[in-house]
């Protein structure tokens, strides 16, 4: 014979009788805790994209997750912020780079045209 013991308490709000592992009250419907995150591959999917993709974007999932108690909630977490690290540093050296192609081209064009003015 299998005993399944579940903790019981009584909500905050309305003293209703609940069982511990309730994010909800039956009777009130107020929230009683957070649920845990989703740690789905596709949910991770969209998560990684979001950091590599939109970077500023990926720090609110990254920090959600890194926050949680889950080990691998937390590895999500990690894994979001890695990404958009290195999203924004991609990003950076682009942005660095085609500066100086329009920076570089634009002085000498313009070193050219003070000589064809006769500077």
């Amino acid at each position: 014979m299998l005993i399944i013991v579940m903790e019981k308490s009584q909500c905050k709000y309305c003293n209703f009788i609940i069982l511990s592992s309730y994010y909800f009250c039956p009777n009130c419907g107020k929230k009683l805790h957070e649920p845990p995150l989703s740690i789905s591959i596709g949910k991770q999917i969209g998560i990684y994209l979001l950091s590599f993709f939109l970077p500023p974007l990926g720090l609110m999932p990254a920090f959600r997750y890194i926050k949680q108690s889950d080990p691998k909630s937390k590895t999500v977490g990690i894994i979001a912020l890695l990404l958009t690290i290195i999203s924004v540093v991609i990003s950076i050296q682009l942005i660095n780079s085609l500066m100086g192609i329009s920076l570089g081209q634009n002085s000498s064009t313009s070193i050219q045209e003070l000589r064809n003015l006769g500077y």
